[in-house]
Order: C-alpha cells, then structure tokens, then sequence
C-alpha cells in the first residue's frame, strides 16, 4: 500500500505537477514505447529464464555469486526446491544485479539471436556487495515510484 504524501501544499502540487509532466513526456513517450516495450519484454523472458532455471536446479545459468546463493538456498529445504517467495526474490535480485548491457546481451543469449559464441560465457562476473545494495534499492525506488505514479494518474498497476 502507497503511503499519501504530506507537506505543504505548495510542494504537494509541485510534485503532483513533476509526476504529471513524467508520465506525459517521458512513460507516455510514443518514441519511447518500442525501446519500453523492449526492455519490458527483455526483463520478462529474464525473469523465466532464471525462474524456470531455479525450479529445474540449473544452476550454471545463474552468474557466480547468485549460483552460490542458489545452491545455498536449495541446500537448506526439503527436497532442495526453493520455496516460491524465496525463488521469486533470487530472481528479481539477480536481475537487479545487472546492467542495462549485461540485461540485454544476456536475453539475446538466452532468446539465441546474440552473435557471440555459444562458448562465451553467460555471465563471469561476480559483484561487489555494495554494487548489489545500490542496484537493487535502485530498483526497489523504481518499483516504488512507478507505483506511486500509477496511484496518483488512478491506474492500476502491476508488473
């Protein structure tokens, strides 16, 4: 549940006005529904990739340091399957643990229409742990603010 704002009224308005001018010029972009479209249908066939690679205990598909957790986690339950909440929060962290480019090479692997060799691998890196704090609570303030925006233009929303 979204918390309302409260402040003054002057700045209430001035946010209101900031997230109207947000969803017009830049959600609302027509130049920009291909390039959203895009990157929502990258995150998506990210998210059952890496989903459907937990359930099936693939995993190699996971980069370094979220393979361990992976294992770690399946190690500690029964039958070693990952409870669905637990699952659900190693997949989106390790999608928020991309970059924009690792995002993308990494769906165009996973979809097969990258160039590269089907030698190279999927992901050798392994993040710092600060790096992994900033881009999920990026996330988590994206995840927030577009909740927020979808609640103050009296849409639904959902991802």
């Amino acid at each position: 549940m979204v918390k309302p704002l409260c402040g003054p009224r002057d700045t209430l308005q001035e946010v209101q006005l900031l997230k109207e001018l947000t969803w017009t010029y830049v959600i609302e972009n027509p130049a920009l529904a291909a390039h959203q479209r895009g990157q929502r249908l990258a995150i998506q066939t990210l998210f059952s990739a890496f989903n459907g690679a937990a359930i099936e205990k693939q995993w190699t598909l996971f980069p370094a340091f979220y393979r361990e957790q992976a294992i770690s986690l399946a190690g500690v339950h029964k039958d070693h399957v990952i409870p669905v909440e637990e699952r659900v929060r190693l997949v989106a962290d390790t999608i928020a643990a991309l970059t924009d480019r690792q995002a993308i090479l990494l769906y165009q692997q996973f979809t097969g229409v990258s160039q590269s060799s089907m030698l190279d691998p999927v992901m050798s890196w392994t993040p710092s742990r600060r790096l992994q704090h900033l881009q999920a609570h990026a996330l988590r303030q994206i995840l927030h603010a577009h909740a927020v925006l979808g609640h103050v233009r009296g849409r639904r929303v959902g991802l």
